[in-house]
């Protein structure tokens, strides 16, 4: 199993060095620790912090007398390749570090890092829980389609129960190849009939929700889609191009984990989405998280949206 590394910057001398009462000390340790790259390594719990030897906000005082403190792409690349190169480890990046410069470093040395995708996936029913509660349906009265392309057990386990749960599911796949035997298998053994298409006019044009397992932006947009629909993405970030579209596309999550990850004070340095994540791919997936809120295009998606999709559907 590959080790989660969860990787944040000095939020003061005491995240390198504690238990010492003598704080030049401590600043020599950081400046040295700083100056040759080296990572401060602590376990709390089943939690394995990274902590890298800069800080992000510094004074403009701090700027005009050291260089020490300040954090680089150059530093960056500095640790990943002294620390994380050809390593059986995946990356957890702090609310400070999740940035697409930073990203872009890990990709060019191929380390791997969690982008929350998989959460997404995994709380799929809970989104559904949660649109329903506020439009005060069920899933038995929805007409669900679902983008996919790729197959995989994650995937299948989540198109089964939608076509026990949902009215009626439909399926929009450039490789219809891929989902066949489970096709064949529902109908045979519980009556379940799954739709298929392909149509890049027709097959989300009265979609009302669209669940996107793996299809791109520009894949996407290929089609012509709803006005009104509910897009729920579980994917990198999306955005649909037409000027007619006017529903609501949730792209990310806000959850609140349980209270003993909640009360420890690092975790509170990373997204909440990512930290769930990371209990996936360590086998503790099941525990349990409650969302907060959905995130679009602009932020946190109000419940009037929801309630003004209900009524124009």
């Amino acid at each position: 199993m590959e080790e989660i590394a969860y990787l944040k910057l000095v939020k003061n001398y005491d995240d390198i060095l504690i238990n010492n009462k003598f704080k030049l000390l401590k600043k020599i340790i950081f400046k040295f620790k700083n100056q040759f790259n080296i990572i401060t390594k602590k376990k709390e719990s089943s939690f394995n912090f990274y902590i890298l030897p800069y800080k992000e906000n510094i004074s403009k005082l701090q700027l005009m007398t050291t260089n020490y403190n300040n954090i680089s792409n150059k530093k960056i690349e500095k640790i990943i390749k002294k620390h994380f190169l050809n390593k059986n480890i995946k990356v957890v990046l702090s609310n400070e570090l999740n940035k697409d410069e930073y990203k872009k470093i890990l990709d060019k040395y191929n380390v791997k890092y969690l982008n929350g995708n998989l959460a997404k996936k995994k709380l799929i029913f809970n989104t559904l829980e949660y649109i329903n509660k506020i439009q005060n349906k069920k899933n038995i009265q929805r007409d669900i389609t679902v983008l996919i392309n790729e197959s995989n057990d994650i995937y299948l386990n989540i198109i089964t129960r939608l076509a026990f749960e949902c009215k009626s599911l439909k399926i929009v796949s450039n490789k219809i190849y891929n989902f066949k035997k489970l096709e064949e298998k529902l109908y045979k053994e519980n009556g379940i009939a799954i739709q298929f298409s392909n149509s890049y006019s027709k097959s989300l044009k009265k979609s009302e929700i669209i669940i996107n397992l793996d299809f791109s932006d520009l894949l996407i947009n290929e089609y012509e889609i709803n006005k009104n629909a509910i897009i729920i993405n579980t994917e990198n970030k999306i955005k649909i191009k037409s000027k007619m579209f006017n529903g609501i596309i949730i792209n990310s999550l806000i959850i609140k984990l349980p209270p003993n990850i909640e009360k420890m004070k690092k975790i509170k340095e990373f997204n909440s989405l990512l930290i769930y994540e990371s209990l996936i791919e360590t086998g503790l997936e099941k525990v349990n998280v409650k969302i907060l809120n959905l995130i679009g295009i602009n932020g946190v998606i109000g419940k009037r949206e929801f309630e003004k999709q209900h009524i124009l559907c």
